[in-house]
């Protein structure tokens, strides 16, 4: 995934399309659009643009030049780090039964691939 690729897909998640992202990044539609146009049209923006794409987005600067790879970890690190969040809420009860309908989550899937 390109960076301008990134952006798009968290702008989408965030504020539903870059639109509401140039709005909350006080940078022009038009603007906005030409910078994700293309693959390393990023590069060819100003510093101060892309801070403040990175500040509407809550993501640092590091974070936007991550490679695909690396960004699929971070995706999946965060994901781990809400559902932990989620899980430390319920009650030993309640995780008992989240565990037993991972299982059969777990066993379905297998099924589906013919692994049982």
């Amino acid at each position: 995934m390109t960076r301008e690729e990134y952006i798009k897909k968290l702008a989408k998640e965030k504020y539903g399309n870059v639109k509401g992202l140039s709005q909350i990044a006080e940078i022009p539609y038009t603007t906005l659009l030409s910078m994700l146009k293309t693959n390393n049209s990023l590069s060819g923006s100003s510093v101060d643009s892309v801070i403040k794409i990175c500040q509407a987005l809550n993501i640092t600067i590091e974070e936007l030049n991550l490679t695909g790879k690396e960004k699929s970890l971070l995706d999946e690190s965060s994901k781990q780090k809400e559902l932990k969040i989620m899980l430390e809420k319920l009650d030993d009860n309640t995780l008992i039964e989240v565990e037993k309908y991972l299982d059969y989550l777990i066993w379905k899937k297998e099924q589906e691939l013919g692994l049982k």
